[in-house]
């Protein structure tokens, strides 16, 4: 097993991610994000220190997430001084080719957090790649917040979860790669807020899952999210999902973070467009299967970016190149959609993005 080439405690402490929550520190207990700039480096090599923040500025001023690459296509992040044995990861693909990747397991490492991610060209073999990859870890209820998140089994149920409201959330499989997740209490009585999903495989298997749909009742969320391999057919598979409204991916809130999201395009929900500066959001279709997104007076200083694609087809999105920021703090993300093979193809999607 890879894992055992690193330190023996990360192995121990990724097959622990299901252990118990302990009550400790407010929402979000732990968190980190980075853009790995460069898809060989060097072991331990620093990633953009443009893209990267987290609690380890505070726990420990001067350390940096880190990436080492072991093979083509699996990498190792570590996130300093955010180790836990509990919490959700979600990675996002930075390429044009219709290449993807996905999360396999995240554990601690001598007080850091490490998490190992595979990635794969559009046909589904390991291959070298640049992505987001976010960490985040919550224990507590949230009085008046609407934040959760699950680490799902690829056969129904949980692994992992948190809910701010202290609902309890639950996973079902209803068919091959195919599950319906409820979120309860997190609903503000209509469809707000935006949501991430990522593929989860500890065998470096390609797997791609989306939010296929999403309804709501009363306060209630049900998400149905599909799993497929890398030639679009239905697979069972292990994913994380997360939730936030009003807030960032990671679960803070503004200030000092700030937070933009949307679903779009064409989309007609109103509270799944927000922009915690006031900047009015938009997209523009720059082709078949391609967008600009523009996230007004959000780029702050450190940013991240999410992206997932939702829809009923096998079809999945990405950025498929870093994203800018101007000196007014717009952020610009351009985001691709493809078919099974790297095809560019329409699609709805969740884009997030956070910046402190």
């Amino acid at each position: 097993m890879k894992l055992l080439k690193f330190v023996t405690p990360f192995a121990i402490a990724a097959a622990l991610v299901i252990g118990p929550v302990p009550a400790t520190a407010a929402l979000p207990d732990l968190w980190g994000f980075a853009y790995l700039d460069n898809a060989t480096p060097p072991p331990n090599w620093v990633m953009d220190t443009a893209r990267q923040a987290g609690t380890f500025q505070t726990v420990c001023p001067g350390r940096r997430a880190t990436a080492t690459r072991n093979a083509a296509g699996s990498y190792w992040v570590r996130f300093p001084c955010t180790g836990t044995l509990r919490g959700v990861a979600h990675v996002t693909a930075v390429d044009a080719t219709g290449g993807f990747c996905e999360a396999s397991e995240w554990g601690l490492d001598n007080g850091d957090e490490v998490v190992e991610v595979f990635c794969f060209d559009a046909a589904g073999a390991p291959a070298d790649r640049r992505f987001t990859v976010m960490f985040s870890t919550s224990s507590q209820p949230a009085p008046g917040r609407a934040y959760g998140y699950l680490l799902a089994e690829a056969t129904g149920g949980l692994l992992t979860s948190y809910n701010s409201l202290a609902g309890v959330n639950s996973s079902v499989k209803l068919s091959t790669g195919f599950y319906r997740v409820t979120l309860p209490r997190l609903a503000p009585g209509s469809l707000a807020g935006s949501l991430q999903v990522t593929a989860v495989d500890i065998g470096a298997a390609p797997r791609r899952c989306k939010v296929s749909d999403w309804t709501y009742r009363v306060s209630d969320y049900t998400v149905y999210v599909s799993c497929y391999d890398a030639a679009g057919n239905k697979v069972d598979s292990r994913f994380t999902l997360s939730f936030h409204h009003k807030s960032t991916v990671y679960g803070g809130q503004s200030p000092p973070a700030r937070y933009a999201y949307l679903l779009a395009p064409n989309i007609a929900y109103a509270g799944t467009d927000a922009n915690s500066a006031g900047g009015v959001n938009s997209v523009t279709a720059l082709g078949t299967g391609a967008w600009e997104v523009t996230f007004p007076a959000v780029g702050a200083s450190l940013t991240h970016l999410q992206v997932t694609a939702f829809g009923g087809s096998a079809v999945y999105c990405q950025l498929t190149s870093v994203w800018l920021v101007s000196a007014a703090n717009d952020l610009t993300a351009p985001v691709g959609c493809f078919r099974p093979g790297g095809a560019p193809a329409g699609s709805h999607f969740f884009s997030t993005t956070a910046s402190i």
